[in-house]
């Protein structure tokens, strides 16, 4: 084998390693590829679902806060709608006739006067010579004052240690503190 052959068998030998390095060069590339092309998709999906999620959470929190205002909505629409009531009641209370009149108040002096109380109806209330006449201002040693209250009807009660308030508008509300959700129920059944 002369000098030529051997030269040629090396670049035979050269080429075809060359070649095979080149066909093993695109067989990584590729495959780094196609991992690449995975990954890429893999993140794509994972990107895709959390995504997803967000917007649904977004959106289950937005119709949660949807659903909370309507209720504020109609819990103030209620609210209001029974403090109607309640001024409609104090409103009748504070124009009863004298007979009914004098009977609410005693009954108020019957249940929270103490012996010797000061008695304060409210300006405007036309039965004062009816009240001091009444039973329960003889038996608890009441007395009627001809001072008056700045309230809508009822009475305050004074002595030395303390004064009630037994004003329609304070017995009122704190029969609509007591009632509300029951009275609510009563007004619109089947709503919550």
């Amino acid at each position: 084998m002369g000098k030529q052959d051997i030269i040629e068998r090396i670049l035979s030998d050269a080429k075809a390693e060359a070649e095979a390095i080149g066909r093993d060069a695109e067989t990584r590339a590729e495959d780094i590829r196609r991992a690449a092309e995975e990954a890429a998709r893999k993140e794509r999906e994972k990107a895709e679902r959390e995504a997803e999620a967000k917007r649904r959470a977004l959106l289950e929190g937005r119709r949660a806060a949807a659903r909370l205002d309507a209720q504020k909505i109609a819990l103030s629409g209620k609210r209001r709608v029974i403090d109607v009531v309640y001024g409609r009641a104090e409103d009748k209370l504070s124009k009863l006739e004298e007979h009914a009149s004098l009977a609410l108040i005693s009954s108020l002096l019957e249940a929270y006067a103490e012996k010797g109380d000061e008695v304060l109806l409210a300006e405007g209330y036309p039965f004062l010579a009816g009240v001091k006449k009444l039973p329960v201002v003889r038996e608890k040693g009441l007395r009627v004052s001809d001072e008056r209250a700045r309230i809508s009807g009822g009475v305050i009660l004074k002595n030395s240690v303390s004064d009630r308030d037994l004003s329609l508008s304070s017995l009122l509300a704190a029969d609509k503190e007591a009632h509300q959700a029951q009275l609510a129920g009563m007004l619109f059944p089947g709503k919550k």
